[in-house]
């Protein structure tokens, strides 16, 4: 499975849309650089929905920051897998960040726990990370 469920757009605004079945905002994933959001999560009837804004391109306006498109999952039990990740992009151009399923579930339960809405920063991913093994 890939981490991400739906992709909605292209949109021309930077705010990350609220889909109709979202409730409660619950959780702010942020650039632990800037502290500027990637994601967010809010609680549903089925689980809770993480939408995140990724960057597009325009045809009419290739040099636009603000075109983009929404990515969707919904954060259950079982899914995503805890091993599974999906990169984020910081608007201010700070790369290499990414959550993973068990970071969202962990933030599920931190506010479960807590009753308030948490800010969780992004994991960095180190060099390593992305390196491929040379064969």
């Amino acid at each position: 499975m890939t981490f991400w469920r739906t992709q909605q757009g292209p949109y021309t605004e930077k705010d990350i849309p609220a889909g109709s079945g979202d409730r409660r905002l619950i959780a702010e994933i942020v650039c632990p650089e800037c502290n500027n959001i990637l994601a967010r999560l809010r609680d549903r009837d089925d689980g809770v929905g993480l939408t995140s804004w990724m960057r597009g391109s325009s045809v009419a306006n290739p040099q636009s920051l603000i075109v983009g498109y929404a990515f969707y999952t919904l954060i259950t039990v079982a899914e995503p897998a805890d091993d599974e990740t999906a990169d984020l992009v910081c608007w201010r151009g700070h790369g290499g960040l990414r959550i993973t399923g068990a970071d969202c579930r962990g933030i599920v339960d931190r506010y479960r726990a807590k009753g308030r809405k948490i800010r969780h920063p992004a994991t960095r991913v180190s060099q390593s990370d992305d390196e491929a093994p040379v064969s």
